[in-house]
């Protein structure tokens, strides 16, 4: 059997003919441009990984786990349980926080809730951050960004400092006022809205979904303890739910940051909230 009729055997199983292209490449160690070509062959232990990977797929595992890795902007990022899946929606916030910080370098940024690293990694390998703080509360996640650090040491530029804590309390009291940038990809959903979201994307930490009643609790614990770091004129950039960015914009006035701002994702829907702090 040929990899491309391995993969158009399990092409219903894995969701379409693409993402089967993609497992069978992976088991078979090969590209998809090879397997798309039709000439090679499937070993037995690959025509054997492929129905188990199909029938984990099949139970609502998602694919990112399945292959064990994915690709984040230039990074190739390792994917398991331990950390919510990178997603394009995140990689629009990184665009959107080197377009705050401007185009100098020299910068310190903050990478709040890290989970496999790909906001922090990513601002590390832009080439305008000497230190990027890389934090998460939970010691599995951060395990896995370490990974993803060493994994893509050769694209990172700046130093890295990971360290566990709940937001803040990570940080060392020696990056208070020298932010120029905290970034995060919170948890945003509201508690009760978790238990109906996609079977695929309740194989992801709770933790890392499940942002309290409102679904704005971690989104207010960064915006209240961000000033005590921020140098004057840094920047907040945060990923929100839909619905938060006005509630968000109102609360950040309030703590006296200005230039809010709620810009949309691919799809139109307001996804990333933004603010300065201006002392």
């Amino acid at each position: 059997m040929k990899l491309i009729d391995l993969a158009r055997r399990h092409a219903r199983n894995f969701g379409g003919m693409t993402p089967a292209i993609w497992v069978v490449a992976e088991l078979a160690e090969t590209s998809y441009e090879r397997v798309v070509a039709g000439s090679q062959d499937a070993s037995r232990d690959v025509v054997a990984k492929a129905a188990e990977l199909a029938k984990r797929y099949q139970g609502g595992e998602p694919l990112q786990y399945l292959l064990g890795h994915w690709s984040f902007r230039e990074l190739d990022l390792v994917t398991d349980v331990r950390a919510l899946i990178p997603r394009p929606e995140t990689e629009m916030l990184v665009d959107i926080a080197l377009e705050l910080v401007g185009k100098s370098v020299g910068y310190v940024a903050a990478d709040l809730g890290t989970g496999t690293g790909a906001i922090g990694i990513s601002l590390a390998a832009s080439g305008r951050f000497s230190l990027v703080y890389m934090t998460d509360a939970s010691a599995e996640a951060l395990s896995l960004a370490a990974q993803n650090v060493q994994r893509n040491i050769r694209v990172v530029k700046g130093a890295v400092f990971l360290s566990r804590g709940s937001w803040f309390a990570a940080l060392p009291d020696s990056a208070k006022g020298r932010l120029d940038l905290v970034a995060s990809n919170p948890p945003y959903i509201p508690s009760a809205a978790v238990s109906g979201l996609d079977e695929r994307v309740l194989y992801e930490p709770r933790s890392a979904l499940d942002g309290g009643p409102s679904g704005m609790n971690c989104l207010f614990q960064i915006l209240s303890g961000a000033p005590d770091y921020l140098r004057r004129g840094g920047s907040v950039v945060l990923e929100i739910g839909e619905e938060q960015g006005e509630v968000l914009a109102e609360v950040a006035t309030s703590f006296g940051y200005e230039r809010t701002s709620v810009r949309p994702d691919q799809a139109g829907r307001p996804r990333f909230f933004s603010a300065r702090w201006m002392g």
